[in-house]
């Protein structure tokens, strides 16, 4: 996979189950599928909400919201700095 060379499996991982918790909270709170959500849909409030839930909800420590919070922002910083 050349867009995850020098990153290690679990980090990969990691970034995997951020965005599978991404998504069941997103499908929770505006009931949108995977596979709808749009940019746009990524908005302030959503991940701050899902932040908060990652702490609340699921009883996570800051330093794994943190984490989570580090896969959205690589995500995003990939997605900037790409021609699609």
């Amino acid at each position: 996979m050349p867009l995850s060379s020098g990153l290690s499996q679990n980090t990969v991982r990691s970034y995997k189950h951020s965005f599978r918790l991404l998504f069941q909270y997103v499908y929770q709170t505006k009931k949108k599928e995977a596979g709808e959500i749009r940019f746009r849909d990524l908005d302030f409030e959503t991940v701050d909400g899902f932040l908060k839930w990652i702490e609340t909800e699921r009883g996570c420590s800051v330093s794994t919201r943190n984490l989570r919070l580090s896969a959205l922002s690589s995500f995003c910083r990939l997605c900037t700095e790409q021609k699609f």
